[in-house]
């Protein structure tokens, strides 16, 4: 059994960001679930449907038992909780979780082995430029390009340089269009 606890804002913050990316409809039942996967206290979360890949890291605190773990978990809508941090054990096929007033346990997926390696799915070109959006101009814009048709059409979306502005149309009616004015980045380390 591994123990291990994690911010209850994280894992608030792993099942909405990634709920969206899990499949309804794929044909691969793994693809219902979170996979989560611990190494050295970084707990890497991923969610695809076969169209979009979301991802999220967070810090956790490996208490007992193994360091290195992988489970597959469907999403759940965190109660709510006094607590800063939630303290769960891992056992081969359940989690417990730990939300003060009450403890919640899930069956796991089977199959983590055969969920996609996120690596072979990232780019391996090298980036040619990065170029940073206020999410929500970009979200408003993907948004309101919705036709009736929006799951036979495509939501174009141009990139001329990394201070430039992003053109996004739809594919049918390029003349229907909105543009989004990046913003700049900080530096990275």
């Amino acid at each position: 059994m591994t123990k291990f606890n994690v911010l209850t804002s994280d894992l608030k913050y792993i099942m909405s960001a990634l709920r969206p990316a899990v499949s309804k409809t794929d044909c691969r039942p793994v693809h219902e679930y979170i996979k989560f996967e611990c190494t050295d206290n970084s707990l890497l979360a991923y969610a695809l449907d076969g169209y979009r890949l979301h991802s999220v890291t967070a810090h956790v605190d490996v208490t007992d038992g193994e360091k290195a773990f992988c489970f597959l978990l469907k999403p759940f809508a965190v109660p709510k909780t006094d607590s800063e941090f939630i303290p769960c054990e891992l056992s081969e096929k359940e989690i417990m979780f730990n939300f003060g007033e009450q403890k919640i346990t899930f069956k796991l997926g089977a199959g983590v082995e055969s969920f996609i390696d996120v690596k072979e799915v990232m780019p391996k070109t090298p980036q040619v430029f990065k170029i940073g959006f206020n999410p929500q101009f970009l979200a408003d814009a993907a948004k309101s390009l919705q036709t009736k048709n929006c799951l036979k059409d495509s939501l174009v979306m141009e990139f001329y340089g990394p201070l430039s502005p992003a053109k996004l149309y739809n594919s049918r009616n390029k003349s229907d269009f909105r543009i989004v004015l990046p913003v700049r980045l900080k530096e990275e380390n």
